[in-house]
């Protein structure tokens, strides 16, 4: 177990750190999600062109 202060002082830059992580795998799965639709809607225009 650490001391309460020691946990004190390393709180808000952890929180600061997993909150920027969140921040990052938020944006990476929205456009993961952006260029997956747009491949699928690309693939499927072209399917739709050639039939």
């Amino acid at each position: 177990m650490k001391p309460a202060s020691c946990q004190t002082t390393k709180k808000p830059s952890l929180f600061a750190a997993k909150t920027t992580a969140d921040k990052l795998r938020v944006t990476g799965l929205l456009a993961g999600i952006t260029i997956v639709v747009c491949v699928a809607d690309y693939v499927l225009a072209e399917m739709g062109g050639e039939k």
